[in-house]
Formats: C-alpha cells, structure tokens, sequence
C-alpha cells in the first residue's frame, strides 16, 4: 500500500479528535503539507541539477522544460483533489 494512503487517513483521525477536543486541527495539517512541500522541492532541484548537467549535450532544453513543468503541475494538482 501506497505511504500516501497511510498518511492521510492518520491525519484524518487527528484532525478529527483534535476536533473533538475544541482544539484547531492546523498542527496535523501543516506537518503533511510540510513534508509534501520538501519532497517537491528537493524533486525540483533533482531535476533542475540533472537539466543544467545535461544541457550542453542535448539540445531539446524547450521540450524538457515544457514537460517537466507539465508533470509537475499534474502531480500538484493531484495532490490538491
């Protein structure tokens, strides 16, 4: 099973009994957006390390920068819904 189908459903539960509590749920939710926001991050600088590598030998810099950023946005939006 997939770690983000573990995940949230452990946030789902905090949420819910901070919640119970009268406690505001935002601590649950910032650690995951945290932790979401630094594996995206540290994937950005890979690919953009690995591009600037590679740039003097392949020429199709555009295509690479068009479908890196299309993956990217699918993959965020996603994470959005």
């Amino acid at each position: 099973m997939p770690r983000t189908l573990i995940i949230l459903p452990a946030i789902d539960n905090v949420t819910r009994k901070l919640m119970q509590e009268g406690k505001r749920p935002d601590p649950a939710w910032l650690l995951f957006f945290s932790r979401t926001f630094n594996c995206c991050s540290a994937g950005f600088v890979g690919v953009y390390l690995t591009a600037s590598a590679l740039q003097s030998r392949f020429s199709a810099q555009r295509i690479g920068s068009v479908v890196g950023t299309s993956v990217s946005a699918i993959f965020l939006l996603e994470l959005r819904w």
